[in-house]
């Protein structure tokens, strides 16, 4: 292997790394902002009004 082969390697061995590192500090935030999201969703009353109310039909029958 030639001298200029292993620097060659170290070189893409420490870009290598660059982009782990960005990747994980992406992932890292994604996480702490869906966690802050999921938290401050959390709490208060459920409506205590509204909901369901019945379905009045057409009476179908033919007389």
């Amino acid at each position: 292997m030639s001298p200029g082969g292993a620097a060659a390697a170290g070189h893409y061995a420490l870009a290598a790394m660059k982009i782990v590192r960005r990747v994980l500090a992406a992932l890292m935030m994604a996480g702490i902002a869906a966690a802050g999201i999921r938290v401050k969703g959390r709490g208060g009353t459920p409506p205590q009004h509204g909901g369901w109310r019945p379905l009045e039909l057409p009476d179908r029958r033919a007389s």
